[in-house]
């Protein structure tokens, strides 16, 4: 019986172990200006709003890395171009006149649209994603991509420099009492918890900003006393 228990735990362990390989951000590497994360998401049937995903569809680099989804079972991919205030097509037959319009690290560091044929989940190691102090907002409507650095962190601090004027995330969930995709609204005090990341959100910004690690930051050295 004992066995059997010590057996049963290793199992659980192991279960939960795969469980975060698959589902979560893992970094690969960092630096002052980005990071690079294997990205694990939950993907549902339809559309996904997912950070990053922009790269998936490059087969040469294999940056899909295993999971329930390959290109495959990818229908398209869109990305939203903040500077222009329009969409541009990624996959298949890529807009490139749209999208070499923004540069490469700001547009692989925000969210698309990704449809799918089928639920599961999607694995695949990120382009460099800019640290969110480096991050440049744009007037009217930008897409966020949530990772590790807005973990436990509210919207107001993470937002700092910049005049929000709306901000919704979407759920694709269905579950008891919501049956259909919706837009949920982000307030000032919305803390984004570690299930959130690999997700993305819509911002409104009333001008161009520059988002701003709060949390981090370190002011000026104190003053010289006064003679």
């Amino acid at each position: 019986m004992k066995k059997i228990t010590v057996m049963l735990l290793v199992i659980l362990i192991m279960a939960s172990s795969v469980l975060a390989i698959i589902n979560g951000m893992t970094l690969v590497r960092q630096n002052e200006i980005d990071a690079s994360y294997e990205i694990g998401v939950k993907v549902e049937e339809g559309w996904n709003l997912l950070l990053g995903v922009g790269i998936v569809t490059d087969l040469s680099s294999g940056a899909i890395r295993g999971g329930d989804i390959q290109i495959s079972d990818i229908n398209v991919i869109w990305a939203f171009i903040p500077t222009t205030q329009e969409y541009a097509r990624v996959y298949p037959n890529p807009e490139t006149d749209k999208l070499q319009s923004i540069d490469d690290d700001e547009l692989l560091s925000t969210s698309f649209w990704l449809h799918s044929d089928k639920a599961g989940y999607l694995r695949f190691q990120s382009e460099p994603i800019l640290n969110i102090d480096q991050k440049n907002l744009y007037s009217r409507w930008n897409f966020v991509g949530i990772s590790p650095e807005f973990r436990s962190r509210n919207f107001e601090d993470i937002f700092t420099s910049c005049k929000v004027e709306k901000a919704y995330l979407y759920n694709n969930r269905i579950y008891s009492g919501h049956t259909s995709p919706s837009w949920e609204k982000i307030y000032e005090d919305t803390t984004f918890t570690e299930e959130t990341e690999g997700l993305g959100f819509v911002v409104k910004v009333s001008d161009n900003c520059k988002m701003t690690s709060s949390g981090t930051s370190i002011e000026a050295p104190p003053a010289l006393p006064k003679s």
